[in-house]
C-alpha cells in the first residue's frame, strides 16, 4: 500500500478510554521497564483488556445493511481476530461498491469503537461497503505484526470482493488513533523497506534489529495493495517521530494516493507528510475548532483547507466521495518485488488495480509514456537498473510515475525454509523448534508476542517472556506455563544499514493444557 500520512499525539485516545485501574498498571509497567516506548505501551496494558479485548467485543448488525459479522480472515486463525463487513441492503448481486476500510483504535491494547457504529452507519447509507478488521494487540512492539494484519485485510477484500460487492478499483482506508499509526506504517510498499525494532535493541553481531514493514510472505499475494484514499485521524503519531521507525525526509513520493486529517492543530503536518506534498502529492488538512484532547464529536466544526465551514465527519466523507467514489486519476503500479538489494537478474512483476489499465515502463530510468513499451509478462532486472511504470485508464488521468531502484549486492539475500504458520506446544512440556535459511553468517531475531496468555492475567515480564530463539542458530524454545496463543515474527538477518538482507515469517504457537 502507497500512501503518506501524518497526525499527532499517539497518547490522545489513550487518555478517552484508559480507567484509573489501567493507568496505575501503565504507571507501574513504565517503573519497571523503563526502556518502554508509547509504541511498545499497550503490552503491559492489563486491566484495560477485558472490556476492550477484540474476543470479548460482540457487534451489531447496521441499519440498512446485509451484515457479516466475526468473519475470519486472518492466515492463521486466532481467535478474536475477525472482520464485520457490511453491504449496502440495495446492493444487487452484480453491484460493485467502493469499500472503506475501518481500523479502530485503543492503544494498541483494545478494541475502542467510539463512534465507528457511526460512521458505518453514515458510509453504508452513502453506498459504500464498509469493512472493520482486527489487528494482533498487545505484541512487544506493535510493528510489524499489526502491520502485517492490517495489510492482508486489504488484500483479503480484494479476494473476496465479490460476495460482499466490493469494486477492487475503488478502496480507501481510515484509521483512528491506533489504527492511525497502522495506517501510517503500511505506507511503504515495499517489503525491502526495513525498520528497526528498535533503536536501543542490537543483534548478536551489535547491528540494529530488521524487519520488512510489510510481510514478504504474504497470503493472497497475487491481490494489489494500493488504496486509492487514507483517512487518518485524532490521536496517532508523526511518521517522523515514530521511536521505532528510522525515516529521513525524502521517502515519501507524488505516486502516493490522496492524503487526508482532522485535527484541532494547524501545523499538524511533520517534515516527512511536507515533503510529500512538496514532491506534488494531495495532502489535506481540515482544522477542528475544539480544544478539546479527547476524540471530538462527528459534528465538531471544523474549516477546510479552502475555509469553507464543515465538520469533523462531513469533511471526511467529502473527501472519500471525490478519492474513492469518484475518483479522477489512476492508482499507481505496484512492482514485485519493489526494488531493493540484488545480486544478479531477476523476474518483476507489475500489477495495476484497474483489470483494464494498462501499464507502460520503461528499466533506463526515464519517465514512462503513453508511447513506452506496455507490461504484458514479468520483466528481467538486472542489479543497478531503474523501473519506472504508469497506468493509463480510460476516463481517468494517468496514474504518477512508480519508481522501482534495483541496487546492485554481492551478499544474497536469506531466505527462511521451514518456518510453519503454526505449531502446538504443551503447558509444562519444553518446545523447541530449529529454523533454517540459506546461506551463512545470519543473525536470528523473535519479535511479537513470546508468551502472550488469552484470558490469564500475566503477572511479570518474565512470566510472559516463556518463548526465546538463539540468535546464532535459529533454535526457537521454551516452556509455556498457561494456555494461549503465541503471535511472534521470526527474522534471519545478514548485513547492515542500507546493506542489511532480511527475511521474515510469520509464527502461531498454540499452547494447549
Amino acid at each position: 500500500m502507497r500512501f503518506s500520512l501524518f497526525t499527532l499525539s499517539w497518547g490522545l485516545l489513550a487518555v478517552a478510554i484508559f480507567t484509573p485501574q489501567t493507568i496505575a498498571v501503565a504507571q507501574q509497567a513504565t517503573t519497571s521497564w523503563p526502556h518502554l516506548t508509547p509504541q511498545g505501551f499497550g503490552l503491559h496494558v492489563v486491566s484495560g483488556e477485558v472490556h476492550h479485548a477484540p474476543w470479548n467485543y460482540r457487534p451489531r448488525k447496521v441499519p440498512g445493511a446485509k451484515s457479516f459479522l466475526q468473519v475470519p480472515f486472518l492466515p492463521v486463525d486466532r481467535r478474536g481476530e475477525r472482520v464485520d463487513v457490511f453491504v449496502p441492503d440495495n446492493a444487487g448481486a452484480d453491484d460493485r461498491l467502493p469499500c472503506i476500510v475501518l481500523y479502530y483504535g485503543g492503544g494498541w491494547g483494545g478494541k475502542f469503537m467510539g463512534g465507528m457504529r457511526e460512521i458505518t452507519q453514515d458510509l453504508v447509507a452513502r453506498g459504500y461497503v464498509v469493512a472493520l478488521p482486527d489487528y494482533v494487540l498487545k505484541s512487544q512492539e506493535p510493528v510489524p505484526n499489526a502491520i502485517w494484519d492490517g495489510a492482508h485485510a486489504i488484500r483479503w477484500l480484494r479476494a473476496n470482493a465479490a460476495k460482499y460487492n466490493i469494486d477492487t478499483t475503488r478502496i480507501g482506508v481510515w484509521g483512528f488513533s491506533a489504527g492511525g499509526w497502522l495506517v501510517q506504517y503500511m505506507t511503504p510498499s515495499s517489503s525491502s523497506t526495513l525498520y528497526s525494532v528498535s533503536p536501543k535493541e542490537k543483534n548478536r553481531r551489535g547491528e540494529k534489529i530488521l524487519v520488512p514493514m510489510l510481510n514478504p510472505h504474504p497470503e493472497y499475494a497475487d491481490q494489489p495493495l494500493a488504496v486509492q484514499a487514507v483517512v487518518s485521524d485524532w490521536g496517532c503519531g508523526k511518521y517522523t517521530d515514530a521511536r521505532v521507525m528510522d525515516l529521513g525526509d525524502d521517502w515519501l513520493g507524488a505516486n502516493e494516493p490522496p492524503v487526508f486529517t482532522c485535527h484541532n492543530v494547524k501545523d499538524a503536518v511533520p517534515p516527512g507528510s511536507q515533503a510529500y506534498r512538496d514532491a506534488g502529492g494531495s495532502l489535506e488538512l481540515c482544522h477542528l475548532e475544539t480544544k478539546s484532547t479527547h476524540v471530538p464529536k462527528g459534528k465538531t466544526p471544523g474549516v477546510d483547507a479552502a475555509g469553507k465551514p464543515t465538520t469533523w465527519h462531513e469533511a471526511v466523507y467529502d473527501f472519500l466521495d471525490r478519492h474513492v467514489k469518484h475518483p479522477r486519476q489512476a492508482t499507481a503500479p505496484e512492482a514485485y518485488p519493489a526494488g531493493g538489494l540484488i545480486r544478479s537478474p531477476m523476474k518483476v512483476t507489475l500489477r495495476s488495480v484497474y483489470p483494464d489499465g494498462a501499464i507502460h515502463f520503461t528499466t533506463d530510468g526515464t519517465e514512462p509514456t503513453q508511447q513506452s513499451p506496455v507490461y504484458r509478462e514479468p520483466l528481467t532486472i538486472s542489479p543497478g537498473q531503474s523501473l519506472r511504470a504508469i497506468v493509463l485508464k480510460p476516463r481517468l488521468k494517468p496514474s504518477e510515475v512508480a519508481s522501482f531502484d534495483f541496487r546492485k549486492t554481492t551478499d544474497s539475500q536469506p531466505t527462511i525454509q521451514n518456518a510453519q504458520p503454526q505449531y502446538t506446544a504443551h503447558v509444562g512440556q519444553p518446545f523447541e523448534v530449529k529454523l533454517a535459511a540459506d546461506g551463512d553468517d545470519i543473525s536470528w531475531n523473535l519479535i511479537g508476542r513470546r508468551g502472550h496468555v488469552i484470558d490469564r492475567k500475566p503477572t511479570s515480564r518474565e512470566s510472559q517472556a516463556w518463548l526465546s530463539m538463539d540468535s546464532s542458530n535459529g533454535i526457537l524454545s521454551g516452556t509455556p506455563t498457561a494456555p494461549g496463543y503465541n503471535v511472534v515474527i521470526v527474522v534471519a538477518h545478514r548485513g547492515e544499514g542500507d546493506e542489511a538482507h532480511v527475511d521474515a515469517r510469520r509464527v502461531v504457537i498454540v499452547v494447549e493444557e
